[in-house]
């Protein structure tokens, strides 16, 4: 058998050693009755009218419970046989332990200002490593095992507004996604923990529930179609409205860019879902606006005076998107106790 020596360590140049380990891992692993369901995120807002904030971090100090019993979900974050877990981390970096087939339950209290009763509110987790299941004020919201992918729940029906809220977490790391990855074999330590921040955000009774853009140019490259695709949701029971969409384009420089289009009016939005598109003309794209960035923001607006905006951002010199950071306009402060 071939080797050779790298940085003090033999590297085995052959594949029999990975095939051994993982089919050992795989006889565990059910990959046959597993389904993942495909991501969905809820463009974050960064303001939404009548609050002062729209969205604050859960990082912080939590508590770290090594041996959690039946039922821990609802035991109080300071009770006996707990640590602090400073989020977002992996287990490992903080001095802790843990066998990847073991449940950790990690927990942390927060407090929703009364100003955001009658919206919708959001947890999302922007990474967890392992498989976990998610618990707020006792009321299970799911489960996932996406390891390096953000993980949202629409937490409105379990949210207590003006109260303290508990969440809390069981983390097992052994997973058949975690096997599939082979990322902790990879890295060779554990990787489990909450390792990306946490959040809570609130959106309208009528929010944008998904938006996504485009833009095409003509032949002579002299005018552009932006076209903005927006899932509007109303989960309330009764209709909503009349609302307006309006796209706004601002240039490197701050500057709003004319567009033609821009203003849709939506009329009444019903319960449930609706999908809105805006084709917008705006000419000579790259004029002016070339190494630098573009930022594209769409409002929704009612006369129930609710409302939030949506923004992306995109490389001016090609006119595309980078990333859809949606529901939002002007960027606002964050704080832990939001008003």
């Amino acid at each position: 058998m071939a080797k050779r020596k790298l940085s003090g360590f033999p590297v085995f140049l052959t594949l029999g050693i990975c095939v051994r380990v993982c089919a050992a891992h795989a006889a565990t692993a059910p990959f046959g009755e597993v389904h993942f369901a495909a991501p969905a995120f809820t463009p974050v807002p960064l303001e939404v009218r009548g609050l002062r904030c729209a969205t604050f971090s859960l990082d912080g100090v939590w508590r770290i419970n090594l041996s959690p019993e039946n039922g821990f979900e609802n035991d109080p974050t300071d009770g006996p046989g707990r640590s602090d877990f400073t989020v977002p981390a992996q287990f490992v970096q903080q001095g802790f332990g843990v066998p990847r087939d073991k449940p950790v339950a990690l927990a942390t209290d927060f407090l929703i200002h009364k100003s955001w009763r009658g919206r919708r509110v959001f947890v999302r987790f922007d990474a967890v490593h392992g498989g976990a299941d998610y618990w707020l004020n006792g009321k299970h919201l799911g489960y996932s095992e996406n390891l390096f992918t953000p993980v949202e729940f629409d937490a409105t029906d379990c949210i207590r507004i003006g109260e303290t809220n508990h969440l809390a977490l069981s983390i097992t790391v052994q997973t058949p996604s975690e096997l599939a990855s082979f990322s902790s074999e990879y890295a060779f330590h554990n990787l489990g923990g909450i390792d990306r921040s946490v959040h809570v955000f609130a959106a309208p009774s009528v929010y944008v529930a998904d938006m996504r853009h485009d833009v095409a140019l003509d032949e002579d490259y002299n005018n552009a179609i932006l076209t903005v695709e927006m899932l509007i949701a109303n989960k309330g029971e009764t209709a909503i409205g009349p609302l307006v969409a309006d796209v706004i384009l601002l240039d490197p420089n701050g500057r709003s860019v004319e567009l033609d289009g821009a203003h849709k009016e939506l009329g009444t939005i019903d319960s449930g879902e609706r999908r809105v598109v805006s084709n917008c003309l705006f000419p000579t794209p790259c004029s002016g606006t070339r190494r630098g960035r573009t930022f594209m923001s769409c409002c929704l607006n009612s006369a129930t005076k609710e409302g939030c905006s949506n923004e992306s951002g995109g490389r001016s010199d090609s006119v595309s998107s980078r990333r859809t950071t949606a529901n939002c306009g002007s960027t606002v402060s964050a704080s832990n106790s939001p008003a």
